[in-house]
């Protein structure tokens, strides 16, 4: 047998910082063999993202020449390595998040991930064709762990998909009547749900995907469920799912979340769903992994029930990892228990401190919250955070339920490198006592507070939001969302 030989390429060839980049070493010699990815730092090899696999999909969170070195080893034991430079380009617009030449004024630039176009399905459960028929969970489970598909078309209840791991992708799927209870992905890889289900909880897992699903209650029973726990692992995606109808008793922690992330998990996704009428926190994160990224969601009617006193919190970052982008969020209503009422009360949002981990928060709008958005200095994490972009987002006719409606508070008082860029506040922006934007280091320039006419979704409309010649200050609803 041959010696092996290693050998990859990038795609794209000079990658941008944020970008998603694609290192594959199919072209190697060598049959039955372990892939490594390291980068090079003088004589220091560190894992690249996960570090493993014959094709690996990273962010790089810098611009610069990075040397990346490829191991492969087989059976035998023996080893063949290749290192190339890689160069890591700077967004051309120079402003985090937006990709090169798309930044000229005269129009609202792109943030975050491009949209899709077509725009896939919302909510849409299906098996894969020629999926295997599953008539309890334990058969849903012996097809998954045989490779194959799987169409479930009964209700099935609780289905347990640990230790199922795949160089391949498995999908589980329901239509008609068929429905899962609470799911639990622990140390597996490579499942795609397309399902209806209460509930899923994926530890240390990786190459897990929720998409067009629907997760949850119902308006009429609501579930005690946190909807989504993840945990560990890396790339999980969560995309084009309603998730919704949780109610929770009284504070306690571990009932009628909507998402709940924790740990090293790299790669996070959440992009395009509906995340709705939830009892305790929609989003809450307290996590260390990097590159996640929260995209294009809508967020509404995260509120307690009245006999509650859970706080119930639209988003929540209590810690983040490296590179987090939250990009073109629509998050409205919190406090309201549905569309009509009645109003029972939220925290709305809530961005902790106590991090120099970088966030990306571009072009979010939060509206109609009873509670009052904060920016630190909440408790928890201290008052100080760096490396925190705030860029084109709208905080609108929130904090109703004090008096005065205020619209978001500042807290941060320490800290360094921080942005905040082309924001609108209408119509009052409170600081805590000691805080502001010399005090953590940030740079503030071309935002507004005030009074200024909206439209329904968000969008400041008056003349000053929208200079001639200039890019707009405050939300725009991007392309490529289901709202």
């Amino acid at each position: 047998m041959a010696a092996p030989e290693a050998r990859f390429k990038v795609t794209p060839k000079s990658p941008l910082v944020g970008q998603l980049a694609k290192l594959n070493a199919r072209a190697s010699k060598c049959k039955r063999c372990r892939y490594r990815w390291h980068r090079m730092q003088g004589k220091k090899a560190r894992k690249l993202g996960k570090g493993r696999g014959r094709v690996l999909r990273y962010r790089f969170r810098s611009a610069g020449v990075k040397r990346i070195r490829l191991t492969v080893t087989d059976r035998k034991g023996r080893r063949a390595r290749r290192t190339k430079k890689v160069r890591i380009r700077r967004p051309g617009s120079g402003a985090p998040g937006l990709p090169p030449g798309q930044g000229a004024p005269g129009g609202p630039p792109p943030v975050g991930p491009p949209p899709l176009s077509p725009l896939p399905p919302i909510a849409q459960p299906s098996c894969a064709a020629g999926a295997t028929p599953a008539a309890d969970a334990g058969a849903v489970r012996t097809a998954v762990g045989a490779g194959q598909n799987v169409c479930v078309t009964a209700a099935i209840g609780d289905v347990d998909l640990s230790g199922l791991r795949s160089d391949g992708m498995r999908f589980v799927g329901t239509q008609g009547a068929g429905s899962l209870g609470a799911v639990g992905i622990q140390n597996s890889s490579g499942i795609t749900l397309r399902a209806r289900f209460r509930s899923a909880g994926v530890t240390g897992s990786d190459r897990i995907t929720i998409e067009q699903s629907v997760i949850g209650g119902t308006s009429s029973a609501r579930t005690l469920d946190v909807l989504l726990r993840v945990e560990d692992g890396s790339d999980v995606t969560v995309r084009d799912s309603d998730l919704g109808w949780t109610t929770v008793p009284d504070v306690s922690g571990s009932e009628g979340y909507g998402i709940r992330v924790f740990g090293g998990i790299d790669r996070l996704r959440i992009e395009r769903n509906y995340i709705h009428h939830i009892g305790a926190d929609a989003m809450q994160f307290s996590f260390s992994g990097a590159d996640a990224v929260i995209d294009r969601n809508e967020v509404a009617y995260a509120a307690r029930p009245e006999s509650s006193d859970e706080h119930s919190d639209d988003l929540q970052i209590v810690s983040n990892g490296p590179n987090m982008q939250v990009t073109n969020n629509y998050f409205h209503h919190c406090g309201w228990f549905t569309a009509t009422g009645p109003t029972t009360g939220c925290n709305s949002m809530a961005l902790h401190a106590g991090t120099s981990n970088s966030l990306l928060y571009a072009n979010n709008v939060e509206a109609h919250a009873l509670g009052l958005p904060f920016i630190g200095d909440l408790g928890t994490g201290g008052t100080e955070r760096s490396n925190a972009s705030f860029r084109r987002n709208t905080w609108w006719d929130n904090g109703t339920q004090f008096g005065g409606t205020p619209d978001l508070q500042w807290g941060l008082d320490g800290g360094s490198n921080n942005l905040w860029e082309r924001n609108v506040v209408v119509s009052r922006m409170l600081f805590s006592s000691g805080a502001g934007f010399a005090q953590s280091g940030t740079t503030a320039r071309n935002n507004l507070v005030g009074g200024y006419a909206m439209n329904a979704i968000g969008e400041c409309i008056a003349a000053s939001c929208n200079p001639a010649g200039a890019e707009p200050i405050g939300y725009r609803k991007p392309a490529g969302v289901h709202w």
